[in-house]
């Protein structure tokens, strides 16, 4: 049995919420990832001008960011690590338009350098284990949107980020190549990158292009606002615009919720299961037909029982077990989902919201 294998034995889903799931300390190289160097006296204003968190110059840590157009759409979900000479930004290889070539659009009269360092870092994620004391607490706004509020944390000896996404992710770690995260004496083991993107994925929290799609996801609903990905009170910065206003005047009508897969028929499982070999899991992007509502949901993704699916807030906010909804998928049309309310979202309390834990 691999190691993917023992990580799905051993994590059970909880009935009406999902927790983040108990697992032993864990290591894994982040799947689909590139790391773009930039540098020069310039690079912070530069950088400030196009991402939706403040950047800040080393002695500060990494940073959950991203990178949207003029009409608000996501691009890049990315960490931004400060380094002596600049930035080594991490992002999703995948997309036909390079980050690289994007930001060359806006260069001008930037005195910027970039330079691809990816064959010089390893991408570590380290999940599972011990996470230093923190308030999570955010503030909402008058149309359901959500603003983190919290400190910076200081650098560390590697360029790192403590992953804020969602309480039980962890930290994220470049590492140069060939070596290994500093975890000596606290336990950790090796786990294969699809245990991390397991573990994500049951707590909620999307990631690369193939869920955050490029061009087209929106940041409210990917639940970018609630992850810490941005920052409302931060100067001008490309799609600013639409970003603030959704968040004074608009309103948040869709999220992105974990979901259970099944067969229709079948009572929705509540542990990870391996799926018969030979069956095919339906595809990104496959539509939700949602009852008694003008839209239609979607599926993000899905991992052997498990996937993250955008979805009304009407819908999701009822999932204690009760929502069960068909996929329209022409070529099985027989799989269901349910989804399931993560117990870490934030609840309202007057202005502010804090975790359920902390209530």
């Amino acid at each position: 049995m691999n190691r993917v294998h023992r990580f799905i034995r051993s994590t059970p889903l909880c009935r009406t919420y999902f927790t983040a799931p108990t697992v032993a300390p864990s290591a894994a190289i982040v799947p689909n990832r590139s790391l773009l160097k930039i540098s020069s006296s310039d690079a912070t204003e530069f950088l400030n001008g196009l991402t939706t968190r403040k950047v800040i110059p080393k002695p500060s840590a990494g940073i959950f960011s991203t990178f949207i157009h003029a009409q608000g759409r996501v691009l890049y979900d990315c960490f931004i690590y400060p380094v002596e000479d600049g930035f080594i930004i991490e992002y999703d290889r995948r997309p036909i338009l390079s980050l690289r070539d994007y930001l060359r659009r806006y260069v001008l009269r930037s005195r910027v350098k970039f330079t691809d360092v990816t064959d010089q870092w390893s991408i570590y994620q380290l999940f599972g284990g011990y996470e230093p004391p923190m308030k999570w607490q955010w503030q909402w706004g008058p149309g359901g949107a959500l603003e983190p509020v919290w400190e910076d944390e200081p650098a560390k000896e590697f360029p790192s980020a403590l992953d804020r996404r969602a309480p039980g992710m962890g930290r994220r770690w470049l590492i140069p190549t060939g070596g290994k995260p500093p975890t000596s004496g606290q336990g950790y083991t090796e786990v294969d990158s699809m245990a991390y993107t397991l573990h994500r994925v049951m707590i909620g929290v999307p990631e690369g292009a193939d869920e955050i799609v490029h061009g087209q996801a929106l940041p409210f609903d990917m639940n970018l606002d609630m992850m810490g990905g941005i920052d409302f009170r931060k100067g001008c910065y490309v799609g600013q615009e639409l970003l603030v206003r959704t968040y004074h005047t608009g309103i948040v009508r869709k999220r992105t919720w974990p979901v259970t897969l099944y067969r229709k028929g079948d009572e929705p499982p509540f542990t990870l299961m391996i799926l018969p070999e030979g069956r095919r899991l339906p595809p990104p992007g496959t539509a939700i037909p949602i009852p008694g509502a003008r839209g239609k949901g979607r599926l993000l993704c899905a991992y052997q029982n498990v996937g993250l699916a955008v979805l009304p807030l009407s819908k999701g906010e009822k999932s204690n077990g009760e929502v069960e909804l068909a996929l329209n998928w022409e070529e099985d049309p027989d799989w269901m989902i349910m989804p399931r309310h993560p117990k870490w979202w934030p609840t309202r309390e007057g202005q502010h919201a804090t975790l359920r834990s902390e209530q």
